[in-house]
């Protein structure tokens, strides 16, 4: 009851009271403005809580006079069943006076009570072998059913507790006998009942132990009188814990029979209903193990049949049994227990990647079975399967994994270098007869089944495996990079095989084909990245799906680099296999033989095999770096040794721009090809020039290309067989005082000056 006299309560109400003032009166202006109004607010407030408070008091004190009114009423009503069984309590020790010999009577009463009951007895005692023998009979039929029917279970039962009453009742008269004949004999005339028990015992728990299996052959109905039987012996135990006994008026030897003849001992048919479910699923549990040891699939198979019990149960089981059992959610139990039991000596033993894998799928796809078909969380099993070691299982997974990769990858680099380093045999080729090496394909095969693999069983683990990959194939790249440039070293200076005493073996031909094949490969295998990178990151979450896809990314960077020293390398064999017509170019061979021709009749053949066997993609970038690659030979070229300029030089040379244009048009926009010739075409333009007109077409030529060396074009003035040598130096003398004068007004991007051609050529010294 609220103490309204209480300081801390009335401290309490105030300082609300005093809040609510300061919130309702803010401004001074309030006591003015707003004073009337929350008096008169207040006023209408107490009025409406007082009414409130005067209605529940009503209302209370009218049911505490209700209430006294009732107690008043029984009280009265008690006092005078009390005086009617007073009276009636007069009355029969009145109506016993009054009859003569009213204890005989009651004597003989009792005495023919009691002999009824005896002559009952022995009658009793008389059929109960033939009962014992007709139950018995009844016990073995169904004994003998393999299916488990039962047909006589309920009669078997409801017989044997008629017979156990019967015995009960028998041994609670004997009970206070002292005489330890009388224990004995009635010991004897119960043997058989108490075998008869024993056996009817032992095969109701063998068909309860049968539960599950009961209900997959459609035998629902037995389970249920098992149930039933359980359930009425539970209540006589209820009824039997309830009654006294009283050993202390036996000696010690009638006590040893009587303790084993006690009318009725408690037999806990329901614990030992779940103690027999609990050994049959031990026992079935220990029996799969042991038949499917290193055969890790038809184990999980098994305990998926396990799975399946509880859907059964779950389905057919519950209806028919008591609730106050809980008999699904122990079910559930017990078999996730001896599950996690199984697994945990799984994971106890060494295993193999696969079945690493198999485990963490089958552990997925068991909570996701149990969440989906028969409603049970994963935070419902205790304890959870693999004991949290999921993450030691991955570890040893991958840690698996790397060693089998590395080593798969061991073995095709090793083959896969032996054939490119004898090529012994052509290269591979598809439908379309473009040069492969092969191995894309197998590594890309082995990562592919591992990420289906991985997923099927944990997404989670995705990063990893392409984390464990991404290191071998940038190995792998680095692998096939040295491997180009050693064989194109070995082309490109033959001395080298004979300085090198380690060399075994002269270089074998076939390298423009195997190096074809190279390129094709990693291109492809930039291709497999990119699909890869699609399918897992789309799977991937935040952060991972970032980090993979950077991963991947760097992969194919370093696949795209092996293409691009493919091409490279190509270009390097063709130029190699050019140049010593490219030495002759502008020296006095050149004007008397059709140099030009040559060089694009050997680009032709080059270039027919590079577009038969390469990718479109492969060719296409091929032709564009040897264009630009050509075109830097030849601004080279004027500065061969022995190279001269006559007055027909300039016809020759467009000759051979015009020969170069028309072979790589073929092949590339005409626009694309005359815009990369240009520098020739100027060049051109300052080879023929006058001595007066000479510095408008350098200029023409250091406005488009600034990089262009100052050296260079006087070593090209100064193969000019009509300028002289005081005609240069006066040319060049006007080229470096206009040059410098524009690099002083010259204001270059934020990038400087852009790169050409130019950039690109030897400097050397003059030949």
């Amino acid at each position: 009851m609220l103490d309204l006299d209480n300081s801390d309560f009335t401290v309490a109400a105030s300082e609300v009271a005093v809040q609510r003032i300061a919130d309702a009166l803010c401004h001074p202006d309030d006591l003015t403005n707003k004073l009337d109004v929350l008096i008169k607010r207040n006023a209408s407030e107490r009025a409406r809580v007082e009414a409130q408070l005067k209605s529940v008091i009503s209302g209370q004190l009218d049911g505490a006079s209700r209430g006294l009114h009732d107690l008043d009423t029984s009280v009265t009503r008690t006092r005078h069943i009390c005086t009617h069984l007073q009276a009636i309590a007069s009355l029969c020790s009145d109506a016993q006076n009054e009859i003569r010999n009213y204890g005989r009577i009651k004597k003989i009463s009792r005495t023919h009570q009691n002999f009824l009951a005896t002559k009952e007895m022995v009658e009793q005692f008389r059929q109960l072998d033939e009962q014992v023998h007709r139950i018995g009979t009844l016990l073995e039929a169904d004994m003998a059913h393999r299916d488990g029917m039962a047909p006589n279970l309920l009669f078997v039962h409801y017989q044997l507790q008629r017979l156990e009453a019967f015995r009960n009742r028998v041994l609670t008269k004997a009970w206070r006998s002292v005489n330890a004949d009388v224990w004995a004999t009635l010991g004897r005339y119960f043997h058989k009942l108490d075998l008869l028990q024993t056996r009817f015992e032992t095969y109701l728990f063998e068909l309860a132990a049968r539960t599950v299996s009961l209900l997959q052959q459609g035998l629902a109905s037995v389970v249920v009188r098992v149930v039933h039987i359980i359930e009425v012996e539970e209540r006589l135990d209820e009824a039997a814990a309830q009654q006294p006994t009283d050993d202390g008026l036996l000696d010690d030897a009638t006590s040893a029979i009587a303790a084993r003849l006690r009318p009725r001992q408690v037999k806990g048919y329901r614990i030992r209903y779940f103690d027999g479910i609990h050994e049959t699923i031990v026992s079935h549990v220990e029996t799969i193990f042991a038949e499917h040891l290193g055969d890790l699939e038809g184990l999980l198979a098994e305990v998926d049949g396990m799975v399946e019990n509880l859907v059964t149960i779950h389905d057919d089981l519950i209806p028919r049994f008591p609730k106050r059992y809980n008999i699904f959610h122990y079910f559930v139990l017990e078999y996730h227990r001896q599950i996690h039991g199984i697994l945990n000596r799984l994971v106890n033993d060494t295993l193999e990647t696969g079945s690493i894998l198999k485990l963490l799928k089958w552990v997925t796809a068991y909570y996701d079975n149990m969440q989906n078909r028969i409603g049970v969380g994963e935070e419902l099993l205790e304890p959870p399967l693999l004991d949290g070691k999921e993450a030691d299982l991955i570890r040893q997974y991958l840690d698996l994994l790397q060693i089998k990769l590395r080593e798969w990858f061991t073995n095709i680099l090793t083959s896969e270098t032996q054939l490119y380093l004898t090529r012994a045999e052509p290269p591979e080729t598809d439908g379309s007869q473009i040069y492969y090496v092969g191995g894309s394909v197998m590594v890309f095969q082995m990562i592919n089944q591992q990420v289906d693999v991985v997923l099927s069983a944990s997404a989670r683990m995705v990063p990893d495996i392409i984390s464990e990959c991404s290191g071998i194939f940038t190995t792998f790249a680095t692998h096939w990079l040295g491997n180009l440039h050693a064989e194109l070293q070995r082309f490109l200076d033959p001395r080298d095989d004979r300085k090198d005493r380690h060399a075994a073996e002269p270089l074998a031909p076939g390298l423009p084909e195997y190096v074809m094949a190279v390129g094709n490969d990693f291109l492809r295998s930039a291709e497999f990245t990119e699909v890869l990178s699609a399918r897992t990151t789309a799977l991937l979450q935040e952060p991972h799906r970032s980090q993979t896809a950077s991963l991947l990314q760097e992969v194919r960077e370093g696949f795209m680099k092996v293409t691009r020293r493919a091409t490279t390398s190509l270009v390097d064999i063709v130029l190699a296999d050019l140049q010593p017509a490219m030495v002759q170019l502008h020296t006095p061979s050149w004007y008397d033989h059709p140099l030009m021709a040559m060089i694009v009749s050997t680009l032709d053949d080059y270039c027919g095999d590079f577009q038969a066997h390469l990718s479109e993609y492969l060719f296409s970038k091929l032709m564009t770096e040897l264009l630009e690659r050509m075109v830097i030979k030849y601004l080279e070229s004027f500065r061969n040794k022995g190279a001269k300029y006559r007055a027909n030089a300039g016809d020759k040379i467009r000759h051979d721009i015009a020969a170069m244009t028309q072979f790589f048009a073929q092949s590339k926009a005409e626009k694309r090809v005359v815009a990369a010739v240009e520098p020739l075409t100027k060049i051109v333009s300052i080879i023929e020039s006058s001595m007066r007109m000479v510095f408008l077409d350098f200029w023409a030529l250091y406005q488009a290309y600034r990089d262009m060396p100052i050296a260079y074009i006087e070593d090209l003035l100064s193969r000019r067989e009509d300028l002289t040598k005081s005609n240069v130096r006066e040319i060049m003398e006007n080229i470096h005082q206009k040059t410098e004068e524009d690099r002083e007004n010259y204001r270059p991007g934020p990038q400087g000056i852009a790169p050409t051609v130019f950039s690109k050529i030897t400097m050397g010294p003059s030949k």
